[in-house]
Protein backbone atom coordinates (compact mmCIF):
# COMPACT_ATOMS: atom_id res chain seq x y z
CA UNK A 1 0.00 0.00 0.00
CA UNK A 2 2.66 1.91 0.62
CA UNK A 3 3.22 2.55 -3.18
CA UNK A 4 -0.24 3.41 -3.59
CA UNK A 5 0.27 6.38 -1.39
CA UNK A 6 3.56 7.56 -2.77
CA UNK A 7 1.42 7.21 -6.16
CA UNK A 8 -1.83 9.74 -5.37
CA UNK A 9 0.97 12.09 -3.69
CA UNK A 10 3.41 12.23 -6.43
CA UNK A 11 -0.04 12.86 -8.78
CA UNK A 12 -1.45 15.64 -6.54
CA UNK A 13 2.23 17.05 -6.54
CA UNK A 14 2.65 17.12 -10.46
CA UNK A 15 -1.33 18.34 -10.80
CA UNK A 16 -0.45 21.20 -8.66
CA UNK A 17 3.09 22.11 -9.56
CA UNK A 18 1.85 22.29 -13.59
CA UNK A 19 -1.60 24.15 -12.58
CA UNK A 20 0.95 26.27 -10.97
CA UNK A 21 3.10 26.91 -14.02
CA UNK A 22 -0.25 27.10 -16.01
CA UNK A 23 -2.35 29.50 -14.33
CA UNK A 24 0.19 32.00 -12.82
CA UNK A 25 3.10 31.44 -14.80
CA UNK A 26 0.99 31.58 -18.29
CA UNK A 27 2.90 28.57 -19.67
CA UNK A 28 3.26 25.24 -19.53
CA UNK A 29 5.67 22.31 -19.11
CA UNK A 30 3.63 19.65 -20.32
CA UNK A 31 0.59 18.88 -22.86
CA UNK A 32 -2.88 18.83 -21.54
CA UNK A 33 -2.85 14.81 -23.02
CA UNK A 34 -0.75 14.84 -19.91
CA UNK A 35 -2.27 16.33 -17.57
CA UNK A 36 -5.05 14.81 -18.09
CA UNK A 37 -3.71 11.67 -18.07
CA UNK A 38 -2.29 12.31 -14.78
CA UNK A 39 -5.56 13.40 -13.65
CA UNK A 40 -7.55 10.54 -14.59
CA UNK A 41 -4.72 8.12 -12.76
CA UNK A 42 -5.21 10.46 -9.29
CA UNK A 43 -9.12 10.48 -9.77
CA UNK A 44 -9.05 6.35 -10.42
CA UNK A 45 -6.68 5.79 -7.41
CA UNK A 46 -8.28 8.19 -4.91
CA UNK A 47 -12.13 6.41 -6.10
CA UNK A 48 -10.60 2.87 -5.16
CA UNK A 49 -8.31 3.42 -2.04
CA UNK A 50 -10.20 6.50 -0.38
CA UNK A 51 -8.69 5.27 3.16
CA UNK A 52 -5.15 5.79 1.59
CA UNK A 53 -5.56 8.92 -0.40
CA UNK A 54 -7.42 10.30 3.11
CA UNK A 55 -4.11 10.40 4.61
CA UNK A 56 -2.16 11.97 1.66
CA UNK A 57 -1.09 15.60 1.99
CA UNK A 58 -3.76 17.87 0.00
CA UNK A 59 -6.90 15.24 0.83
CA UNK A 60 -9.06 18.25 1.12
CA UNK A 61 -8.17 20.18 -1.61
CA UNK A 62 -8.53 16.89 -3.96
CA UNK A 63 -11.61 15.28 -2.26
CA UNK A 64 -14.37 16.77 -4.63
CA UNK A 65 -11.68 17.48 -7.77
CA UNK A 66 -13.48 16.33 -11.13
CA UNK A 67 -10.00 16.98 -13.13
CA UNK A 68 -11.69 19.71 -14.90
CA UNK A 69 -9.18 22.31 -13.76
CA UNK A 70 -6.03 22.99 -11.63
CA UNK A 71 -7.42 26.28 -11.79
CA UNK A 72 -8.66 26.29 -8.13
CA UNK A 73 -6.32 24.20 -6.18
CA UNK A 74 -4.19 25.78 -3.39
CA UNK A 75 -1.78 27.43 -6.08
CA UNK A 76 -0.82 30.00 -3.88
CA UNK A 77 0.96 27.12 -1.52
CA UNK A 78 4.48 27.86 -0.78
CA UNK A 79 5.83 24.27 -1.48
CA UNK A 80 4.03 24.43 -4.35
CA UNK A 81 5.40 27.48 -5.96
CA UNK A 82 9.15 26.72 -4.72
CA UNK A 83 9.07 23.44 -7.19
CA UNK A 84 7.32 24.92 -9.61
CA UNK A 85 9.96 27.33 -9.97
CA UNK A 86 12.75 24.74 -9.77
CA UNK A 87 10.95 22.98 -12.53
CA UNK A 88 11.01 26.30 -14.56
CA UNK A 89 15.30 26.23 -13.84
CA UNK A 90 15.30 22.99 -14.67
CA UNK A 91 13.56 23.57 -18.36
CA UNK A 92 15.63 26.59 -18.71
CA UNK A 93 18.95 24.89 -18.36
CA UNK A 94 17.86 21.93 -20.76
CA UNK A 95 17.07 25.06 -23.27
CA UNK A 96 12.98 24.41 -23.08
CA UNK A 97 12.76 27.96 -21.82
CA UNK A 98 14.98 30.38 -23.70
CA UNK A 99 13.43 33.00 -22.19
CA UNK A 100 12.83 32.20 -18.98
CA UNK A 101 13.09 36.25 -18.09
CA UNK A 102 9.74 36.81 -19.63
CA UNK A 103 8.21 34.33 -17.19
CA UNK A 104 8.97 35.86 -14.39
CA UNK A 105 8.36 39.06 -15.60
CA UNK A 106 5.11 37.67 -16.89
CA UNK A 107 4.31 36.53 -13.69
CA UNK A 108 4.93 40.03 -12.07
CA UNK A 109 2.87 41.43 -14.75
CA UNK A 110 0.01 39.21 -14.05
CA UNK A 111 -0.38 39.92 -10.46
CA UNK A 112 -0.07 43.32 -10.68
CA UNK A 113 -3.27 43.30 -12.99
CA UNK A 114 -5.53 40.87 -10.80
CA UNK A 115 -6.39 44.02 -9.16
CA UNK A 116 -7.13 46.25 -12.74
CA UNK A 117 -9.11 42.86 -14.25
CA UNK A 118 -6.88 42.97 -17.86
CA UNK A 119 -5.68 40.19 -19.11
CA UNK A 120 -1.88 39.05 -19.91
CA UNK A 121 -1.45 37.89 -22.94
CA UNK A 122 2.03 36.35 -22.05
CA UNK A 123 3.54 33.63 -23.87
CA UNK A 124 2.83 29.40 -23.82
CA UNK A 125 5.21 26.47 -24.70
CA UNK A 126 5.17 22.75 -24.76
CA UNK A 127 7.68 20.03 -23.92
CA UNK A 128 7.87 16.56 -22.91
CA UNK A 129 8.44 17.05 -18.83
Amino acid sequence: MEKIAEKIQRRRLQILIHSKIYYDFNTNLISDQQFDQWGKELMELQKQYPHIAKEIHYHKEFKDWDNSTGMYLPLQDTLITSRAYQLLDMAKQKGVINEYSKIQSSSRKKNSEKSTGQKNSGFRINSLF
